[in-house]
């Protein structure tokens, strides 16, 4: 059951840390391919995979924000017998830090570090203020126009189709989502966003300071939305150099 939340991953059993990634709306665990061989020996990275894509098609999808996390602490706690962090992107980035709650309340686990790339604060609500007056028509397009899709994916309707019933499941499992405040992490976070992100802004996204009482760090990238496609090379780097630090 297990392997089935973990895509494209490629073991290193003397790594000293492993470096789960949890992947943005619309999307799957692919987006993490090559990462394992560009951060070296001592990362192992475990791509997380949500159900309802790829391999995972004929699965249900989650459309609530709770269960998932439940079920997600049940499904890695096996995995957390070495020291670990946390990448998330955009939607990645509120399951990994709703995870990371979870984790330190009824686990007693911390990931060393916590990357939130391209992810507004759970307070920030103006992405939901914006969305009051839209049809969940409107919604959808908003999310796929964001996520900067390959144009070819539009000129085969079958695939198209396919994508739209994620972002539709990943909406629905948005929208679940409802912050309950608690104690800031004990872990540090870093906040990374695209220098050209309609959504996100540098000053919003400093904001997630407030939810560690540990250090904070900001960081802008090239690129819009989907800047971690862009910039691979340089947020990798800079992934490693913090972790690097950690171990």
């Amino acid at each position: 059951k297990t392997s089935r939340w973990i895509a494209y991953h490629q073991p290193k059993p003397n790594a000293r840390l492993r470096l789960f990634c949890f992947h943005p709306w619309g999307s799957s665990a692919s987006m993490f391919q090559g990462w394992s061989d560009q951060l070296l020996t001592d990362i192992e990275v475990l791509p997380i995979q949500l159900p309802g894509r790829q391999r995972r098609l004929q699965e249900k999808p989650f459309t609530e924000f709770v269960p998932l996390i439940q079920v997600l602490g049940e499904i890695l706690s096996p995995y957390l017998d070495r020291p670990f962090a946390f990448f998330g992107h955009s939607m990645g980035a509120l399951i990994a830090f709703e995870l990371a709650h979870i984790l330190e309340q009824e686990y007693n686990l911390k990931p060393l570090h916590l990357f939130l790339s391209a992810a507004l604060p759970p307070s920030d609500t103006s992405l939901s203020k914006e969305f009051e007056s839209f049809s969940q028509e409107q919604k959808l397009n908003y999310l796929m126009n964001i996520s900067e899709i390959p144009k070819d994916i539009y000129d085969d309707p079958p695939l198209l189709q396919e994508l739209m019933n994620v972002f539709k499941a990943d909406l629905e499992l948005l929208q679940s989502y409802s912050y309950v405040e608690k104690p800031p992490l004990s872990c540090p976070i870093s906040s990374f966003g695209g220098i050209n992100d309609s959504l996100t802004s540098e000053k919003q996204l400093s904001e997630w300071s407030k939810y560690t009482y540990s250090p904070f760090k900001l960081q802008m990238f090239p690129g819009q939305h989907m800047f971690l496609k862009d910039s691979k090379k340089l947020l990798l780097d800079t992934i490693y150099q913090m972790l690097s630090i950690k171990i």
